[in-house]
């Protein structure tokens, strides 16, 4: 508690551009887990605290303070309102289709009921697809988001920090091989592709 009480004050007194003062909260759970949330809030779980050391620690805050730093918050915020809105067009249209199918079995005609069912069977196919690809991209840009928050933090100095915490997490973490559909939905890169990076970066330094 004490080693995220100094962190949260170093920003405070240290702020990097643009960069509002961090608040950080504790969440009474035992999985290992830390997240940015909204726009000045990083959550670390009680599984983090007791599993991470002190300094092993503030690399994993650093990496969650780059992702309110960069507004990749802001992002996920506005992509839940988006969903939410896309869900609610689509549930709306497929009523509609419905209702066209209810009519056309009224009237008895079997031209009209296939037609719709066409047409439903098109509409459900390219809403699978749309979101298949959006959840592609999302995620490929959330990879993207991860790899850029972990520089974030070897820049401002705990790159060691976040490669050693990221080490702890590839031992206690399930490993085994993913299926390529599971890796391209996938919200982050593969942690030994994360070490690898860190790793390089270190070495260009030197």
């Amino acid at each position: 508690m004490h080693v995220l009480c100094c962190f949260s004050l170093f920003f405070w007194f240290f702020p990097l551009p643009l960069l509002p003062k961090i608040r950080i909260r504790i969440i009474d759970t035992l999985s290992v887990n830390a997240m940015a949330v909204g726009s000045h809030t990083v959550a670390v779980t009680q599984g983090a605290v007791a599993t991470f050391n002190s300094e092993e620690l503030k690399g994993v805050i650093a990496h969650e303070i780059a992702h309110i730093y960069y507004g990749d918050t802001k992002a996920v915020i506005i992509n839940t309102i988006g969903n939410g809105i896309f869900s609610i067009l689509v549930f709306i249209v497929k009523l509609f289709l419905k209702a066209m199918e209810l009519i056309a079995k009224k009237m008895e005609s079997p031209v009209l009921q296939a037609v719709f069912n066409l047409f439903r069977f098109i509409f459900e196919l390219f809403t699978f697809g749309l979101l298949w690809v959006g959840d592609f991209i999302l995620s490929f840009n959330s990879r993207g988001n991860e790899l850029k928050a972990d520089k974030f933090a070897f820049k401002i100095g705990y790159g060691e920090e976040l490669t050693a915490s990221l080490y702890i997490m590839q031992k206690i973490s399930l490993g085994g091989k993913m299926k390529l559909v599971t890796r391209m939905l996938a919200s982050h890169p593969r942690v030994s592709k994360r070490i690898g990076r860190l790793e390089a970066l270190t070495d260009a330094e030197e």
